[in-house]
């Protein structure tokens, strides 16, 4: 598993996190017995997830909203069905607070501001509606096999250089250009303008591409933000899809969220230069969203205490590969308590899954699937009194759990599977110092071609054992498919010296009296311990071992999971 340089990790993260600077929703839901999106069947966590497809929502219109019409409104109009206003600018403006704002199809290319109102923003049932920080680039002139089109006067900062990685050098440049509605590459210099690429000089105010834009959409980013929210407590964002936005290191998200209990719900963040949505307002809601394709992360908070996101789909963020030990992948959640995800799926992401770090305490991660992401499927990080239950973590580069100079965390009835590592625990300079870790009712099964081990708990400044570090197993399985590969079970921490390995559940707990009622289970009884894990079902076969095999579980993890406490549970999702 590789490890980071900790130290240069934190510092660029807390320069970079400083910004510079609920009522509920109605409507149709997805179909609840809809696969995955991957196309895999379901994992029985969450039946469907993300956004339901732009322009499918179809929302009650209360009496008395008033109505946007890109296509056929006038800003000089009452407003009305009959008399849209023709911008969502000027209709957050003109509305008092309490409206409601029904949105008709089309495109609107706007900066959105709410501060001090109570909106709702919603298409007209089954429109699909764009807000998008791009403009259409037209008056080309071709050039030496490239097309240029001068008097580009769009500028955006480009911040935060700790986070940019020598192989990815234009990756905290937010410029974008897009080509039928695809993005094209930045390059550095106008001689590396080849086939989908483009430069902008800031310098003589010109963009250059590398393909021919006649017969074709060609759209240049010109806006930073797509809506900002201050003191907007209470506004419902619902159906729209932010888009094309060139955000920057410092503003982080398409849509920034300053206020108190804002609800999100079908709504879709893709291809925006750096994070989808940035929550920093407590008690905020989402539900069923997309966060896709965004170039450093799909959804970030700070300081964004009871932050509640489910059911949502965070996939392939950090495309402009931001540096994955410092702050990139799906899903960030730093200095805010309570956060819970739960039934979310995340799955290829630059990066981790979902990552909280640095005082992220009281966290409640349950039933989300993490699935082929860069780095570890969940990282919990200088945080404490996390729960992380009934996840799956399947096929992730590093970890599938992994725990970073933490206290107090509660890892019970998840299931790891072919991670380079299933489960570690991770002890470094930083405080808090690792204590009270508890690993309960989990099934960690098989690895990949370069694994080693399955549980990692180790000291890498050599301090502490695992013992003194308070970290304690019991009612795990750990199998394997193939007999001996990973070759370790365990990898366990001992203090002044290097960690102490074991091959087999009983020769770890012989040493440690961990795993007294723990399980090992090879060949034909691992292969038989889950329906399909192929097709990524982790239901338990009838003639599982792990049926009543768990331990009783604490009341707030029950809670979390929605079970009984205090009663044997199976090994694995519940």
């Amino acid at each position: 598993m590789r490890k980071s340089n900790a130290v240069a990790a934190v510092i660029a993260v807390l320069a970079w996190l400083v910004p510079s600077l609920a009522s509920a929703a109605t409507g149709p839901q997805p179909d609840p017995g809809g696969a995955s999106p991957s196309g895999l069947s379901p994992s029985g966590l969450s039946q469907s997830v993300g956004a339901m497809p732009i322009g499918t929502t179809a929302y009650v219109i209360p009496g008395g909203a008033f109505f946007v019409s890109v296509t056929s409104g006038s800003d000089a109009a009452r407003g009305t069905l009959s008399a849209p206003w023709k911008t969502i600018s000027h209709a957050i403006s003109a509305a008092p607070s309490g409206s409601t704002l029904v949105i008709r199809a089309g495109v609107y290319r706007e900066g959105l501001t709410i501060n001090g109102k109570r909106l709702t923003l919603q298409p007209y049932p089954n429109e699909a509606v764009f807000v998008r920080g791009s403009n259409v680039v037209t008056s080309w002139v071709a050039s030496a096999g490239v097309w240029r089109r001068d008097g580009w006067s769009y500028q955006f900062p480009r911040q935060m250089p700790i986070l940019v990685l020598a192989s990815h050098p234009m990756a905290n440049a937010p410029d974008m250009v897009f080509y039928d509605s695809q993005p094209l590459r930045q390059v550095a210099k106008i001689t590396q303008v080849k086939g989908k690429a483009f430069y902008v000089d800031y310098a003589t105010s010109q963009l250059t591409i590398g393909v021919d834009p006649a017969g074709h959409l060609v759209e240049g980013a010109t806006k930073s933000v797509g809506l900002s929210l201050v003191n907007a407590d209470g506004s419902i964002i619902r159906g729209l899809q932010f888009e094309h936005f060139a955000t920057s290191a410092n503003s982080h998200g398409a849509v920034i969220d300053q206020s108190t209990g804002v609800t999100y719900e079908n709504d879709l963040f893709i291809d925006n230069a750096m994070a989808g949505l940035s929550l920093r307002g407590s008690f905020s809601e989402v539900h069923n969203s997309t966060f896709s394709d965004n170039g450093q992360l799909g959804v970030h908070t700070f300081q964004a205490d009871h932050v509640h996101v489910a059911d949502s789909l965070i996939h392939h963020n950090n495309t402009e590969h931001f540096d994955q030990f410092a702050e990139a992948g799906g899903a960030k959640v730093v200095s805010t308590t309570n956060a819970t995800f739960e039934r979310n799926y995340v799955d290829n992401n630059v990066g981790n899954g979902i990552w909280y770090d640095i005082d992220a305490n009281s966290a409640i991660i349950v039933h989300n699937e993490l699935f082929s992401n860069s780095r570890n499927g969940i990282q919990y990080e200088i945080s404490s009194g996390g729960v992380i239950a009934g996840n799956v973590a399947r096929n992730n580069d590093d970890a599938g759990i992994y725990v970073v100079e933490s206290s107090n965390v509660q890892v019970f009835n998840n299931v790891m599977f072919k991670n380079d590592v299933g489960l570690a625990v991770w002890e470094g300079i930083r405080p808090p110092a690792v204590a009270n870790v508890v690993i309960r009712n989990n099934v960690v099964m098989d690895g990949r071609a370069s694994s080693t081990t399955m549980l990692d708990v180790d000291d890498t400044t050599h301090r502490l054992s695992a013992a003194q570090m308070g970290v304690s197993t019991n009612f795990n399985a750990y199998c394997r498919s193939s007999s001996g590969t990973p070759a370790r079970v365990v990898d366990w921490a001992q203090a002044n010296s290097s960690q102490a390995h074991y091959a087999s559940v009983p020769a770890y707990r012989a040493a440690t009296g961990n795993e007294l009622s723990g399980y090992s289970c090879e060949g034909a009884v691992a292969t038989a311990f889950f329906v399909k894990v192929t097709a990524g079902n982790f239901a338990l076969t009838s003639t599982s071992i792990g049926h009543n095999a768990g331990g009783a579980l604490p009341t707030n993890v029950a809670a979390a999971l929605g079970v009984t406490a205090g009663v044997p549970v199976d090994l694995g999702v519940i």
